[in-house]
Order: structure tokens, then C-alpha cells, then sequence
């Protein structure tokens, strides 16, 4: 029997690739897809302070470990990236194992960025929807950790060379 998650996550992956093809993404093909998947993923609305939520949506549960999440009081989230299988930080974590390296050698960083990894089986909340040219970005949300709420984007990146067809979505 597969369990929800997995069916989730499935799913996710069956109306993403169930959209591509090899001609140039165009802007009614990006609203297409954008509409199915906010009708699959109910948009979570969250207080301007990013504080609370007003309106719950979806939950998400996370099939890979280590997706890198900022405090809400950060000016922008890190941006993760999904891309043939493997879930990646990118420059947000070289970022942050820069500045580790900086206060090992006496030299605090700057500003101190509240981050904490997500691993395997945590929930969020889906505030946000995205498609691009080149893959399609949901921002995430968390319940309170220890009284901080934390959120970031995740970029599922389509194969090289493929992007949402008009005839398929």
C-alpha cells in the first residue's frame, strides 16, 4: 500500500512531468500550470509580519533530508533547488558555511541569520506558487520551532531541455 505522503509526492511529480514538453515555454502554458497546481495546493495565507497564519492551505511533507530554512525575519528565504533527484542549498549554504568558517577564525559574521535544516518527514505549508521557464518555485512555511517560524523556496528544476507544453497541461 503506498502511504499518502508518497501518493503526494507522486502526484507532484505526475503533474509536473505530465506537463513537459520540448517547445518554449509561453505565458498561457505558465498560467495553466500554475493553476493546476494551486488547484492541487491550496495557497496558505500567512500575516504580513509572517508571524501567524490567516488562512491554512496545504501540507507538505518533506521526502529529502536538509532543505535549508531562514526565520521569517530574514529579508529573503533561501532558495532550494530540486533538480534530477537531489535536494541542494546552492550559494545559501556556501553562504552559511562561509560565515561558520569566519567565526572559527575569529571574524564574526555580520549579521546573524537564523537557519535551521528540514529533514524527512517534517511538514510546511505551501504559501506561494511559482512557474518559470525553467521549472516551477513553491515558498514554504513552517509551524513555530521553539517560537520561530521559518520559510524558503524550493525550485523543482525540469529536465534540460524541457518546459511546459500548451496541448499537455
Amino acid at each position: 500500500m503506498v502511504s499518502r505522503r508518497a501518493l503526494e509526492s507522486i502526484t507532484v511529480v505526475a503533474i509536473l512531468f505530465s506537463c513537459l514538453g520540448a517547445r518554449p515555454c509561453q505565458a498561457d502554458q505558465a498560467v495553466g500550470l500554475q493553476k493546476q497546481l494551486e488547484t492541487k495546493y491550496a495557497i496558505t495565507k500567512t500575516t504580513a509580519d509572517k508571524t501567524d497564519i490567516v488562512t491554512a492551505g496545504s501540507v507538505l511533507i518533506l521526502e529529502k533530508d536538509r532543505l535549508l530554512m531562514y526565520a521569517t525575519t530574514t529579508g529573503a528565504p533561501p532558495q532550494n533547488t530540486y533538480k534530477d533527484g537531489k535536494l541542494s542549498a546552492g550559494a545559501f549554504a556556501a553562504h552559511e558555511k562561509a560565515q561558520s568558517f569566519g567565526t572559527f577564525i575569529g571574524h564574526p559574521p555580520p549579521k546573524s541569520v537564523t537557519t535551521r535544516y528540514y529533514v524527512t518527514g517534517e511538514k510546511f505549508w505551501v504559501t506561494r506558487i511559482d512557474t518559470l521557464a525553467d521549472g516551477v518555485v513553491f515558498t514554504l512555511f513552517t509551524d513555530a520551532v521553539n517560537d520561530v517560524r521559518y520559510y524558503c523556496t524550493l525550485k523543482f528544476v525540469y529536465p534540460h531541455g524541457a518546459t511546459p507544453a500548451a496541448d499537455r497541461c
